[in-house]
């Protein structure tokens, strides 16, 4: 078989990871680890809601399958429904914070964004490259191929992987 040249432009996976480590750096800076933590309290909270619905829920069967205490059925019940308010607030508050950061933060990167283009001059603004790169740069914010916003996308799923297993 013939072997296939690297491809120049790619970067490796140490690259990749040294890339994101960068990023969630640069993120924390920005706005003081809120925007991470509030993400994965999201998820944590989104992801407990399952857990403790199953752990009250094999307490309750154990409870009917045994002496059926009326007074601890009604305890178990009334946990039950306690728990799940709690965790489903807290995941909403979580939510709600990460909302705000999340806006803080693309707020402070389009005026990141827009004191580099004022910096430039004006040749350079109307340089056909520049503007190309601009572009780019405005795709991969938005979502199209990655960008700042999929590293909290991905530290979701990460952290929804972790508790689910």
């Amino acid at each position: 078989m013939k072997k296939t040249e690297k491809n120049p432009g790619r970067r490796s996976l140490g690259q990749d990871l040294q890339m994101i480590r960068r990023g969630y750096g640069l993120l924390g800076k920005s706005l003081g680890h809120r925007m991470i933590v509030s993400s994965v309290l999201t998820a944590v909270f989104q992801n407990l809601i399952p857990f403790a619905d199953l752990f009250f829920s094999a307490r309750l069967l154990n409870e009917l399958l045994g002496e059926m205490r009326t007074g601890r059925l009604l305890l178990l019940a009334g946990l039950t429904v306690l728990v799940n308010l709690l965790l489903m607030l807290a995941q909403r508050l979580a939510g709600y914070f990460y909302s705000v950061t999340s806006g803080e933060w693309y707020e402070q990167l389009e005026m990141l964004y827009a004191e580099k283009k004022l910096r430039l001059d004006y040749a350079d603004v109307e340089d056909d490259r520049v503007r190309s790169l601009y572009n780019q740069i405005g795709q991969l914010r938005n979502y199209m191929n990655g960008g700042p916003s999929m590293l909290f996308c991905n530290l979701q799923k990460l952290v929804a992987g972790i508790t689910q297993t």
